[in-house]
């Protein structure tokens, strides 16, 4: 990265970018199904941590270590017209613990660290950490996984798309294309893909839809697909036969 107004590298990294490139990675494996998307996102999280992460307290750093032109190293998490990183950060890391789910415990503990980090101002003044307060209600909800077999187009998808779900994540296994390298670290579509070798690379387009990591029978019909999504049981804590 290049300062705006002079052409000389940045004496240090700032969250803030990292965090948005982050999401910005995620959305695109989501969008187009294609894996190397994910796979940077995982190493871009890897990256963020050597960088920003602070081990004791939680959370992160707005500008990286070391940096010996930076006295003090200052954390803000509240949101202004845009999210701060630690709320972008949040997301992230629970989005990521559902598609890297092999890794779910590390990620998930690093979200609660920047929970915990913000404990005090998200009791005190919760409208300060408007994105943050989003991410940690679709948190105590519950993700689900929504794991699309068939190509990353189609009517499946569009129903899935066509309704807002913000604790939604889409991973995909497109029979042309199968996600080996995102497989080994989440054991969902390692399965997925070794049935699917077995049976010669023929499958059925389908839809799972996963909840705590255990997925319903998969859905081959567009208009049932519908039915479970319409009746909004779709990532009901209390409802533990996943749809």
């Amino acid at each position: 990265m290049h300062s705006s107004f002079k052409v000389h590298p940045l004496r240090s990294a700032h969250w803030s970018s990292l965090t948005c490139t982050f999401s910005g990675l995620l959305d695109l494996y989501e969008a187009s199904g294609k894996e190397e998307y994910a796979l940077w996102a995982i190493q871009l999280q890897s990256k963020q941590d050597a960088l920003f992460l602070d081990g004791a307290g939680g959370g992160g750093y707005f500008t990286s270590a070391p940096d010996p032109h930076i006295v003090l190293r200052m954390k803000d998490a509240q949101d202004g017209a845009e999210p701060s990183a630690a709320s972008v950060a949040l997301a992230n890391l629970l989005r990521l613990s559902h598609i890297a789910e092999d890794a779910h415990a590390e990620y998930a503990g690093k979200a609660e660290g920047v929970l915990r980090a913000n404990a005090p101002l998200l009791e005190h003044a919760p409208f300060a950490l408007g994105g943050m307060v989003g991410s940690a209600v679709v948190r105590e909800r519950g993700y689900v996984q929504m794991v699309v077999v068939g190509p990353p187009r189609g009517r499946m998808l569009e129903a899935i798309r066509g309704r807002f779900m913000p604790q939604r994540v889409v991973l995909h296994l497109d029979p042309r294309a199968p996600p080996r390298e995102l497989a080994k670290v989440n054991g969902t579509l390692r399965s997925l893909v070794e049935e699917m070798d077995k049976a010669g690379g023929e499958v059925r387009p389908s839809v799972r839809v996963c909840k705590d990591f255990t997925c319903g029978l998969p859905i081959y019909d567009v208009g049932e697909l519908d039915s479970v999504l319409n009746e909004g049981r779709v990532g009901r804590r209390n409802d533990r036969s996943v749809l």
